[in-house]
């Protein structure tokens, strides 16, 4: 790819597919949905407080305590009044961050942080997400179908791509169900 030449990434189970092309320039496919991914082994913290959104500051003092705690936040979502923020599994820090930020006043009560743990991250990609209408409806439906809660959405301002937070058990079935949606088998 440094040199200008394109990758072809081929499925060694099925040869004959044409795989992927990997490009210095990308080419549009005209499909909405351009890729599908998931992560799995997220912890995702979940906070709420009345009036959160009228605290000057509210955001940087919690992202300052996961900082300062030595944990880096993969994802960040908001409204009025509650946050969801995802961090990888494993953070033998959790209960310290959980204890800060009690100790914080950033809830308004202990009841208002709720920990899930093992959760995966479903990302749905396309340049043709951006300005179409009806995108979130039909990934929502999808996974409705085939009962997965979506337990937080995390999207861009660029409409480019959106994130999905589910269980990790609910992953797989998750791509499946979008897959199925943007890139259904011929005759369906």
């Amino acid at each position: 790819i440094a040199k200008g030449i394109p990758l072809n990434v081929r499925n060694t189970f099925d040869p004959s597919n044409e795989g992927t092309y990997i490009a210095v320039t990308k080419g549009t496919s005209g499909n909405v949905v351009e890729g599908i991914a998931h992560k799995d082994g997220f912890t995702i913290i979940y906070l709420e407080k009345i009036g959160m959104n009228e605290e000057t500051g509210y955001l940087s003092r919690l992202l300052n305590i996961f900082s300062k705690g030595g944990v880096s936040v993969d994802q960040i979502t908001t409204s009025v009044d509650s946050v969801a923020i995802a961090i990888a599994n494993g953070h033998e820090k959790i209960d310290t961050i959980r204890d800060r930020i009690i100790k914080s006043r950033l809830v308004d009560n202990p009841d208002g942080i709720d920990i899930a743990y093992n959760r995966s991250l479903v990302c749905v990609v396309g340049e043709g997400m951006r300005h179409t209408v009806g995108v979130l409806q039909g990934l929502s439906s999808a996974l409705s179908a085939v009962e997965i809660n979506i337990e937080t959405i995390f999207q861009g301002p660029s409409e480019r791509n959106v994130i999905f937070g589910v269980r990790q058990e609910n992953a797989v079935t998750a791509i499946q169900a979008i897959y199925n949606l943007y890139f259904p088998k011929p005759g369906k």
